[in-house]
């Protein structure tokens, strides 16, 4: 069975030209296009579809930060719903902090505050080694 997967340019050895035609079934067609909008560095096999409330410098950020940006696919007020790679979603907002809370999926949310915990961890450590 086919998979839609890339490949990094520099690993490819050799081209063949096949004489048979060759066509993608509809499924990974739908898999190609989304690849295309949010970049091929994000697995799809785990996609997430998510509600993320944006504050004004929120919204501010999303339309800055280019880099691993997800395309939004509808905006309701401060509401943004997205359609791809729960690692893209968590690599892209992460960096947001309060100016992004999750609304869904609740395993988003619960992996932001996780890592938001680790890091507040890290630093206190930090803190209480250098007061001692």
């Amino acid at each position: 069975k086919c998979t839609v997967c890339s490949i990094h340019l520099s690993r490819i050895e050799y081209i063949y030209l096949l004489k048979e035609k060759y066509s993608l079934e509809e499924e990974n067609i739908v898999k190609l296009e989304r690849v295309i909008e949010n970049g091929a560095q994000f697995p799809y096999t785990n996609s997430c579809i998510a509600k993320i409330k944006l504050t004004k410098e929120g919204q501010r950020l999303y339309k800055k930060k280019y880099l691993n940006r997800p395309q939004v696919e509808k905006i309701e007020d401060d509401i943004y719903h997205f359609n791809c790679s729960f690692d893209q979603l968590v690599l892209y907002f992460f960096s947001f902090g309060k100016e992004a809370k999750v609304l869904s999926p609740e395993y988003l949310s619960d992996i932001l505050k996780k890592r938001y915990l680790e890091a507040y961890n890290s630093y206190l450590e930090d803190s209480i080694a250098v007061a001692d």
